[in-house]
């Protein structure tokens, strides 16, 4: 028994060596210094507005140059706290390996939209609805927001704007414009359509966007997209249409169909069995319950 314990500790007091050699002698030496900086950019590369002489700049203007120095005096923190406060760049870490080397992964700030606000200010809107300044001579396309949008209320006006356009849904794609009106409300235009889509409070883009696809799909591909100048989806389950030639709108309702009631018994007659004069009427009045109703037009 003895011997089994002496022979236990004989192998965990070798394991414990192996460790401590295997980690001193991957550790570069304390005399080593910086010969690489190796900058890594992760995400859109299409859209770059920063590149490494722009990164090995900032780190020079601010004494943080890794070149040549002792490995041991190189501060991270300091190389990743500067990075950082640079406009372009969203996150950063900066990390030394084994091989002596000094390695910076970026990761630069995602332009989503482009705002062009009532006071005449100019900005874009990041991929956390942050807003921020690209450098001059820097064109990037996409979705224009126009109407009242000041800069320090950016993030919570297009927030759920700018979460609807990453998560990619439905005519994602196709939104060419949108405006802030002055009451809060979001309108949008769309590529190749002649309408606009009115969704109300911008914080619940995704789901209304969701409605008027379904709309689209079940309605208005067969009323025709000529048809109506502006479509309002502000209220739940409901879609006011504004006419192009004539004054008035067509309600929509969009609820879903209600769920089968139980079959009667056998010999007891129902309400519409009972009276089918009555009960064409109202299906006439009202139409089918889930389906698109028939247009009300409204004086």
């Amino acid at each position: 028994m003895v011997k089994k314990l002496l022979l236990l500790l004989l192998l965990l007091a070798l394991a414990v060596y192996l460790a401590l050699a295997v980690g001193l002698l991957s550790r570069p030496s304390q005399e080593a210094r910086c010969e690489t900086v190796e900058i890594n950019f992760e995400g859109d590369t299409a859209r770059r507005f920063i590149d490494r002489a722009e990164v090995m700049r900032l780190l020079r203007s601010r004494g943080l140059d890794p070149h040549g120095q002792r490995l041991c005096d190189i501060d991270v923190q300091l190389i990743e706290d500067a990075l950082r406060s640079h406009p372009l760049l969203q996150e950063c870490e900066c990390y030394r390996d084994a091989a002596g080397r000094v390695l910076i992964d970026l990761q630069q700030r995602t332009p989503v939209l482009h705002v062009l606000n009532r006071e005449g200010q100019e900005f874009y809107v990041d991929s956390r609805a942050k807003p921020f300044d690209v450098p001059p001579g820097q064109a990037v396309r996409l979705p224009v927001v126009t109407g009242d949008v000041p800069r320090s209320e950016a993030d919570s006006i297009l927030h759920g704007l700018v979460a609807y356009l990453c998560e990619k849904g439905p005519w994602a794609d196709s939104i060419s414009q949108a405006t802030i009106l002055p009451g809060g409300g979001l309108e949008i235009a769309l590529q190749s359509e002649d309408f606009l889509v009115y969704l109300g409070k911008t914080q619940d883009v995704s789901r209304k966007m969701q409605l008027f696809d379904k709309f689209y799909r079940r309605a208005l591909r067969q009323i025709g997209t000529d048809k109506y100048s502006r479509i309002d989806l502000e209220f739940n389950n409901q879609v006011i249409c504004t006419l192009k030639d004539k004054p008035g709108v067509d309600i929509h309702s969009m609820r879903p169909a209600p769920p089968p009631g139980p079959a009667p018994a056998t010999g007891q007659k129902t309400a519409a069995s009972a009276s089918p004069a009555q009960d064409k009427s109202k299906k006439a009045a009202t139409g089918s319950p889930g389906s698109t109703a028939a247009p009300t037009k409204k004086p």
